[in-house]
């Protein structure tokens, strides 16, 4: 019995030791690979050692950017849009009015397209930009659409604290269109129907008064 148990237990340990050496030959080639591969690897590098990378704290916050938005938008918060650049779609209307003797600057209104609104602006340009206006609305005609870019002023240091938009862009977006009345004589055939029957009422009383004599 004794010597059974001693066959049992030298079969055991033959076959842990059989599983023993290859793993830990296959540990030491692992471990030899990937300390040859981190001897060979390039040592990390961060932007923090780039000289030129650094934080300049005196630089102030840029608001020169471009602002794509609306008319009412602008008017609604006007603090929020002061000093910065926006840009928005609008109609010329009114008339364009000169700003100096020199006759190179004008002002120009400019009213939101929204339906419903008649919210405006006005737009100190260039008279050459003022040029590229074909049509200006008012009755009857649609003006020029244009496309602004500029500064925004909630109130101009130049132009005695006015509201406006200092044009460094303007670009045409669609031409005006003339809209002349046109005669529709469907919308007079009601008083048409009113004369013929206030002569025919006038025509009966006056042979009814004539049988009377």
């Amino acid at each position: 019995m004794n010597e059974r148990l001693f066959k049992i237990f030298a079969l055991m340990l033959a076959l842990a030791l059989a599983f023993a050496f290859p793993a830990s030959a296959f540990a030491e080639d692992d471990m030899s690979s990937s300390s040859s591969a981190s001897a060979t690897a390039e040592p990390a590098t961060s932007v923090d050692t780039n000289p030129e990378n650094i934080v300049d704290p005196t630089q102030r916050a840029d608001n020169s950017f471009i602002y794509d938005t609306t008319i009412e938008d602008i008017l609604a918060e006007t603090s929020l849009h002061d000093g910065r650049i926006v840009q928005f779609v609008g109609e010329a209307i009114g008339d364009r009015v000169l700003d100096d003797a020199s006759g190179k600057h004008c002002w120009v209104t400019v009213e939101s397209m929204a339906d419903g609104s008649d919210a405006n602006i006005s737009v100190y340009m260039t008279v050459e930009q003022a040029a590229q206006i074909d049509h200006f609305g008012r009755y009857g005609v649609t003006g020029t659409t244009l496309q602004i870019r500029g500064n925004f002023n909630q109130a101009c240091p130049e132009h005695e604290g006015l509201i406006d938009v200092h044009a460094t862009n303007v670009g045409v977006t669609a031409r005006g269109v003339e809209h002349p009345d046109t005669l529709n004589l469907s919308n007079f055939g009601l008083g048409f129907f009113l004369i013929l029957a206030g002569a025919a009422l006038m025509a009966a009383f006056y042979f009814a008064r004539e049988r009377m004599r």
